[in-house]
């Protein structure tokens, strides 16, 4: 949907004023488009967007219904074998936070998703982390493997020099624990990088 097209289905559920397509037009501008908007608490849709409480409640139902059913449209044990498949799992569960987050995803043995946790959250621009809190997660589920992922909300998945040796150090020590880092995942807004896809995890 268009922008345009996307104020005018929430001005047809949610109408207000007198012209409730250029209130919604505005509100989606000032949050910064949908995807941000969704991400925002009942509270924070009342409070940031001078929304009615009971408007705002709605609002919300209706994002988290969204998220219900993007969650249910793969079965939650399906092996996840390719970068593609692993960013279709991870988007509506991570969305594209203000922040930068880290997360890191835990499999069994037949590439089936076993846990997703959130490691570190940071700033706009970087995020710090223990890679020690990494494996400690990885280890607690009795993950066979793992794949790490980190937010831009830049929006541009790119890698940067500290995303590749961060990369390598968490790489470097999963080998050394016998539990391989499958992949890290870089989510920009709708888009991602696979760093194992663009040759940047080392091989033995």
């Amino acid at each position: 949907m268009t922008p345009e097209e996307t104020a005018h289905t929430l001005a047809h559920l949610f109408p207000t004023g007198e012209n409730p397509t250029t209130r919604w037009e505005a509100l989606l501008h000032q949050a910064g488009g949908l995807a941000r908007l969704s991400r925002f608490s009942e509270l924070e849709l009342a409070g940031l967007f001078d929304l009615p409480p009971d408007r705002a409640r709605r609002l919300h139902a209706v994002f988290r219904l969204g998220r219900e059913a993007l969650l249910e449209a793969r079965p939650p044990q399906a092996p996840l074998c390719s970068p593609t498949e692993v960013f279709d799992y991870l988007a509506p569960r991570i969305g594209w936070p203000e922040t930068e987050e880290f997360w890191v995803l835990g499999f069994n043995v037949r590439q089936q998703p076993l846990h997703l946790s959130l490691v570190a959250k940071g700033t706009c621009e970087q995020v710090s982390l223990s890679v020690g809190n990494v494996f400690r997660l990885l280890l607690h589920h009795g993950a066979a493997r793992g794949l790490v992922v980190h937010t831009h909300p830049s929006g541009d998945p790119g890698p940067s020099e500290a995303d590749l040796v961060l990369t390598e150090r968490i790489v470097q020590t999963g080998r050394l624990l016998g539990l391989p880092i499958v992949d890290h995942l870089i989510l920009g807004q709708g888009r991602f990088s696979s760093l194992a896809d663009d040759g940047y995890l080392s091989v033995d």
